[in-house]
C-alpha cells in the first residue's frame, strides 16, 4: 500500500533519494479511490521532483482524481499511453459480478488457521461449490497444496489445481 511505501521510504537506514531511479504506482485510479491520495501526496512531496527519477502512474481509467496528480507531480512532458483508443466504455464498467460470487474471510489464530481453511475448503466442496484461495508466497502454495492433497478426500479431485504466478502454463 502507499503507506507502507511510504514508511519504507522515512524508515528503511539504508534508503537513498538519490538513488531511486524508478518509481511504478500501478493501479493508481484503484489507489485514488480506496482512499490513499494523501500518502501518494506525501510519497511525492518526500521524493521531491528535479531528480532523474523516471515514474510511471498505470491506470485503467484517467480519473480526474489521478489528473491531479499527474499534472501535479509529473515531469510537464509526460507521456501518455492509451491502449483502449478513446474508448469510453471499458470492461470494467460493463463487467457486472455474478451473484453467486461470494468473498470470505475468518479471523483465526495461527495455530488453527490450517484447520480451519481445511474445514472451510471440505464444506464448500460438500456443497459442490468452486473456491479460489489465495497465498502471499509460492512457497505457500506449494506447502498448503502439499498438505492438502495429503489428506484424505482433497486429493480425490482432479479439478484442484496449484496455480501460481510465476508458473508458465
Amino acid at each position: 500500500t502507499p503507506g507502507r511505501l511510504l514508511d519504507h521510504l522515512r524508515a528503511t537506514a539504508a534508503f537513498r533519494r538519490p538513488h531511486l531511479k524508478y518509481l511504478v504506482l500501478d493501479e493508481a485510479d484503484r489507489m485514488v479511490d480506496l482512499g490513499f491520495s494523501k500518502q501518494l501526496e506525501e510519497i511525492f512531496e518526500y521524493l521531491g521532483t528535479g531528480q532523474t527519477r523516471q515514474t510511471i502512474m498505470a491506470s485503467a481509467t484517467l480519473t480526474p482524481a489521478v489528473k491531479v496528480f499527474t499534472d501535479k507531480y509529473l515531469d510537464k512532458n509526460f507521456l501518455t499511453i492509451d491502449v483502449d483508443g478513446g474508448r469510453q466504455d471499458t470492461e470494467e464498467e460493463n463487467f457486472v459480478t455474478p451473484k453467486q460470487l461470494a468473498q470470505h474471510h475468518m479471523v483465526v489464530t495461527m495455530k488453527l488457521r490450517l484447520a480451519a481453511l481445511a474445514v472451510f475448503l471440505k464444506q464448500r466442496a460438500e456443497q459442490n461449490e468452486k473456491v479460489l484461495v489465495f497465498f502471499s508466497t509460492c512457497d505457500s502454495v506449494d506447502f498448503h497444496a502439499a498438505l492438502l492433497q495429503a489428506v484424505d478426500g482433497f486429493n480425490a479431485d482432479p479439478r484442484a489445481v496449484n496455480a501460481e504466478g510465476n508458473a508458465e502454463y
